[in-house]
């Protein structure tokens, strides 16, 4: 695949990424993906979140190829002209990454870089 990443998750291992010929080794790391909009990806997510919360320390973490409003009360990370990480700290919002947090995710993180720029991200 020239230019894509392919993924191999194999559940209660670790998740292998391989890009370029490289591959990082993330264990306990689950990946929910999807282009499409409204689809059940973060109500998947915040299920699993709240199945596993109790018993595991949960970070969730939300990649998307565009921007977001942070809103007040969330704290920027790192913000340039290709990426922007910030961590949500409030459960009050509509927003994923709060829903994520409701569910019972310790912390919850969004990083917003264009496609060139996720892997760097």
């Amino acid at each position: 695949m020239t230019g894509k990443a392919a993924l191999n998750f194999h559940l209660g291992s670790s998740l292998i990424i391989f890009t370029n010929m490289t591959h990082l080794n993330l264990p306990g790391l689950l990946l929910i993906a999807g282009t499409g909009r409204n689809s059940g990806k973060t109500t998947l997510a915040c299920r699993i979140i709240g199945k596993f919360s109790s018993t595991r320390t949960i970070v969730a973490l939300k990649i998307s190829p565009h921007r977001h409003i942070i809103e007040p009360g969330g704290q920027i990370l790192i913000q340039d002209d290709q990426m922007c990480i910030h961590e949500e700290t409030r459960l009050e919002t509509r927003k994923d990454s709060s829903r994520m947090l409701a569910a019972g995710a310790q912390r919850a993180f969004v990083i917003s870089a264009t496609e060139d720029n996720l892997l760097h991200a």
